[in-house]
């Protein structure tokens, strides 16, 4: 139902409405997953949305766009080379808008209520230079489709948009994403079409395609959704011409930006869903045991509590685990790292000399034992939000022995999906 709401707002507002329905069930995964159950429901929401809306707006499309012929092979490459620029100019994107927010907002030392005053000083400063990046931009997408903007004037507001969002939302504002990142990637495409027709005229006459094919391939990139983005822009545009191009882009601008993503409380796969942690607890998880799934001749990489951050570094990078249990001098356990959250450490290397493992340990993490299920393991695992957990001794909890992974956990119950002689009640 969720899903079905959003995909009958999306549809009526954007009058796209099988974009609308594909992007709800698509958006949810980082890799290429969807909420298939939710699918038919989305689609007969989202035309109802279209259809009600339509009867008070009408049916015409969000932009209007010239008559644009089909992409020729000679053309092709140069769309490669786009959607190269989608996933380096999406990175930028996502690293400003969350640095943003960690780095600057989060250490403002101001009440909290102040911060969002701040942002909007600096949207004000940026919009005194250039007015364009205030509110949805639709008038100003239509321009650059009408081929009204310049190269140098699309440039800035690629970067004006980028900063504009992120001071307001990082903040602690209320904005939205989507249409922003429909704006940056199609005055991106402006852009970069304008400097392909200025030196290849004779390839490149109508600069408006790489408007469209830049907004369908940059959101798909840091949205994580190929399929809904490439056919709500061919819905908004009525560019249907245009679908193979923006199949390559999309597609590159996706791979290439691999997990990074605007969401971040995305999740790559249903597995990793706790919406679908139920699926999993069959009579087969239950009966299958976390022994099943660890090899005790597997040493298991620890880290003492002691241990500097540059010697933890190199000691990680020489290791194959996610996941890293922290131990005393008598090797008991006392806490966990992640990679994240050494990422979120790596970020400021003036601390570097003063942290030590025990500083970024996860105290009193969770474990199981041999003797668990691998229900009782994969509920703990999504619970601690963790893609590896420490196995320990049924006499002595604090003795790690080996650690369980998701994909350990996966392989074992497909091996035993193919057990059919073995009795699970």
């Amino acid at each position: 139902m969720l899903l079905a709401g959003a995909a009958c707002g999306i549809g009526a507002i954007f009058k796209a409405p099988l974009g609308a329905a594909l992007f709800s069930v698509e958006v949810l995964y980082s890799k290429t997953d969807f909420e298939f159950e939710a699918i038919m429901p989305c689609i007969l929401s989202s035309i109802v949305g279209y259809t009600v809306f339509t009867l008070y707006d009408g049916t015409g499309t969000i932009f209007q766009i010239p008559s644009i012929a089909f992409a020729t092979s000679v053309q092709l490459p140069f769309y490669g080379l786009m959607g190269v620029l989608c996933a380096l100019v999406g990175s930028i994107y996502i690293n400003v808008f969350y640095g943003m927010r960690d780095r600057f907002f989060k250490n403002l030392n101001v009440p909290r209520s102040i911060k969002p005053a701040i942002g909007g000083l600096m949207v004000g400063i940026i919009a005194f230079f250039l007015p364009e990046v205030l509110g949805g931009g639709y008038k100003w997408i239509q321009s650059a489709i009408d081929g009204k903007l310049t190269w140098g004037l699309m440039l800035a507001l690629v970067f004006g948009k980028i900063f504009a969002t992120s001071f307001t939302i990082s903040s602690g504002g209320s904005g939205a994403l989507f249409t922003p990142s429909l704006f940056i990637g199609s005055m991106l495409g402006g852009f970069y079409g304008d400097i392909c027709a200025r030196f290849f005229p004779n390839i490149f006459y109508k600069p408006a395609a790489f408007v469209l094919v830049g907004m369908g391939g940059f959101f798909a990139g840091i949205a994580k959704t190929p399929i809904a983005a490439l056919i709500m822009v061919a819905e908004m545009t009525g560019g249907y011409s245009l679908i193979l191009p923006m199949m390559i882009v999309s597609s590159l601008s996706f791979l290439l930006l691999g997990k990074t993503s605007l969401y971040e409380k995305q999740v790559p796969t249903r597995l990793d869903s706790p919406a679908h942690i139920d699926a999993y607890s069959v009579k087969i998880m239950n009966f299958l045991k976390v022994k099943d799934a660890i090899s005790l001749d597997k040493k298991v990489d620890t880290i003492p509590e002691d241990m500097d951050f540059k010697t933890m570094l190199k000691f990680i990078t020489d290791s194959n685990q996610q996941d890293f249990p922290v131990v005393d001098r008598l090797g008991n356990l006392i806490g966990i790292i992640s990679m994240s959250d050494l990422r979120s450490a790596i970020a400021d290397d003036t601390i570097y000399p003063l942290l030590i493992a025990k500083d970024l340990a996860v105290m009193n993490a969770m474990t199981v034992t041999p003797e668990d299920s691998l229900n009782t393991a994969l509920k703990a695992m999504t619970m601690a939000d963790v893609n590896e957990i420490p196995v320990v001794e049924m006499k002595n909890p604090k003795k790690v022995i080996a650690l369980l992974s998701r994909k350990d956990i996966l392989r074992v119950y497909q091996e035993g999906l193919k057990k059919d002689d073995i009795d699970y009640t």
